[in-house]
């Protein structure tokens, strides 16, 4: 009985390192990336420099340590691309954009949360004004880049897709925007689309689409 009492708390110890899963659960983190990561910074000029970085999703910055101090890359317009992890961002209007797809007419996504109170799925209600001062505090005095979400708040994502036609940054992410960002091939775009069952919270999908709109004539 001794023996068969052992064997099946070995039994156990083994399952429990075999599924480490069941008893840990992923932090949620505002950060795209697990850590800081080696990064390669491609400016205007030529030059290159390499730094561990990370993307905050709630202030849409490249965020970096020095001394112990979160700090964010500045002099954007000074700044060609960024490669973290092979994943390629482009600076535009103060942040960055994620190329899910280069060519002629490229696609980005552009990675962004909302910091909300836990338990709320949307924006905030009039008996909420204490929680908005809060979130407003933690904004202000910097407080977001060494953030730890717990069980105050959460993450609300706000993700969104651009192609960028003639220079111009255009939202991708529902059927009237594709009409809007391509008028000239309304006919085509609405029978692609319904074929093969594009759905523009897919980044495949939405590949498959511009591959497609770039060929169509």
């Amino acid at each position: 009985m001794k023996q068969l009492k052992v064997f099946y708390l070995v039994l156990i110890f083994l399952i429990s390192r075999a599924f480490p899963a069941f008893s840990q659960s992923k932090k949620e983190s505002h950060y795209l990336f697990s850590g800081f990561e080696p990064a390669i910074v491609y400016l205007n000029t030529g030059n290159v420099q390499q730094i561990d970085l990370n993307y905050n999703t709630l202030t849409e910055e490249m965020v970096f340590v020095k001394n112990g101090q979160y700090l964010a890359l500045a002099n954007l317009t000074s700044i060609d691309s960024v490669l973290v992890q092979k994943r390629k961002f482009i600076p535009q209007s103060g942040r960055f954009y994620e190329e899910i797809l280069a060519g002629k007419t490229p696609l980005y996504l552009q990675n962004k949360n909302k910091l909300i109170v836990a338990g709320k799925s949307t924006g905030f209600g009039a008996t909420q004004t204490s929680a908005v001062d809060n979130i407003s505090n933690i904004f202000s005095s910097g407080k977001v880049y060494n953030l730890e979400l717990g069980n105050e708040y959460k993450l609300l994502s706000e993700n969104a897709f651009w192609v960028v036609k003639n220079g111009e940054y255009l939202r991708f992410n529902s059927m009237k925007d594709a009409e809007k960002a391509f008028p000239e091939k309304q006919p085509e775009l609405k029978q692609f689309v319904k074929g093969n069952k594009i759905k523009f919270n897919d980044r495949e999908k939405l590949i498959e689409l511009l591959v497609f709109l770039s060929g169509a004539k």
